[in-house]
């Protein structure tokens, strides 16, 4: 029988890296219902995991109660994840036969 993932040891920084300082993210906006722009602001704390991201939004959210450029001081990572714009080099994964390769992120497609 395999080892099944939930049978290893992980640590959370392995599965999820700390977000940087100057870092490319998104916000979730519940009040919005959508991903937000944002940047992460400021040297974080240790254990910004855990208590909250120091991040500047990018546009306007929360149905235009709070403008672009505001800062907000706690935001859960749950409500964040990273952005990569078109160009920017990333690694991929292409299965065990190949492993991570160099690649560079695309423009989404437009949906009709």
């Amino acid at each position: 029988t395999g080892t099944s993932a939930l049978g290893r040891r992980v640590s959370a920084a392995r599965v999820r890296p700390t977000l940087r300082q100057g870092e490319l993210c998104e916000f979730y906006s519940s009040k919005d219902r959508r991903w937000v722009k944002a940047i992460v602001s400021g040297s974080q704390r240790s254990n910004a995991t855990m208590l909250g991201y120091r991040i500047r939004l990018l546009e306007a959210a929360g149905a235009g109660s709070v403008t672009a450029l505001t800062e907000l001081p706690t935001v859960p990572a749950v409500r964040l994840r990273r952005r990569f714009d078109p160009g920017s080099p990333v690694d991929l994964w292409r299965g065990s036969t190949e492993g991570w390769v160099l690649a560079s992120v695309v423009e989404a497609p437009q949906h009709a």
